[in-house]
Parts: structure tokens; sequence; C-alpha cells
């Protein structure tokens, strides 16, 4: 989901209206776009389950993030659980290098974009297959959601 947030395809519409001198500047701007939106998502996400176990979202929904036994997350924690919006951004960084080096076409970037969806689709799943309801993010930090 943060993946077409992030991506503003500037270098296709580029492409589309014919503005090929523009191409390679705009995939430049685009890839910084992503490279700061994923700084900003990351540190918001971090910021707010180290200090809280919730962030706005979380807490509009009553739930936070905890241990699992039950105490406030730790910096380790935290960074184990934030670990989630990298992995989210890598079709958006693959696609853009991919496409600024030449080697990708319309079809691979949309193929990137389809990949992206069925990940996210994929993790809502586990989180309804797995008893504790957690993520493979949760697991690795070894973390649990609860009701706030």
């Amino acid at each position: 989901m943060i993946y077409w947030i992030s991506n503003l395809d500037f270098s296709a519409l580029a492409t589309e209206q014919g503005f090929e001198d523009a191409d390679e500047s705009l995939i430049t701007t685009n890839l910084i776009i992503n490279v700061i939106f994923f700084i900003v998502v990351w540190a918001y996400n971090y910021f707010f389950l180290k200090n809280s176990g919730a962030t706005i979202g979380k807490k509009v929904v009553s739930i936070k993030v905890v241990k699992q036994d039950g105490n406030d997350l730790d910096n380790k924690s935290a960074l184990r659980r934030t670990m989630e919006v990298p992995s989210m951004f890598i079709p958006a960084f693959a696609s853009l290098l991919l496409y600024k080096s030449g080697n990708i076409g319309f079809w691979v970037e949309s193929t990137l974009q389809v990949l992206s969806l069925i990940l996210f689709i994929a993790l809502v799943i586990m989180i309804f297959a797995d008893e504790k309801r957690q993520t493979p993010f949760d697991k690795f930090a070894k973390t649990i959601v609860v009701r706030a």
C-alpha cells in the first residue's frame, strides 16, 4: 500500500506526454521523493511505536504494539517492528532504479506494482491465519498487538 502512495509515477507520465528529455530528471525526482517519503514513514512509525506503542491510526482504533511479555517496546523491539517499512518500499526502489538504468519497461514496472499488492494482501491474510494475529514482522520483533 505504501508503494502506491510513494510511487508518484512522473517518469511514465513524462514518457506518455513525449517529454523524453525530462524523463531522466523526473525519474531522479521520483527516486528522491521515494527516499524522503521512506525516511518520514519509517521515522513516524519508529517514533510512535517506541514512545507509546501506537501510531495515530492505532490509537484511533484503540490498539497498541507491546513485547510478547506485555512490556512496552524497547529500542530493539521498536526497530525490529519497523522493519516492515523498508520492505514495503523495495518494489518502488527496484522499479525506479531499473527504470533509470534503462532495463525496465512499463510491463515490468506494472508487474512490480502488482507484486507489491499481492505481498500486502498476503500479509493481511497471514494476520488472520495466525492464532496470535502476528505478521512476520511481529514474530521477528517478538511483539503482539493488543487492545489499548
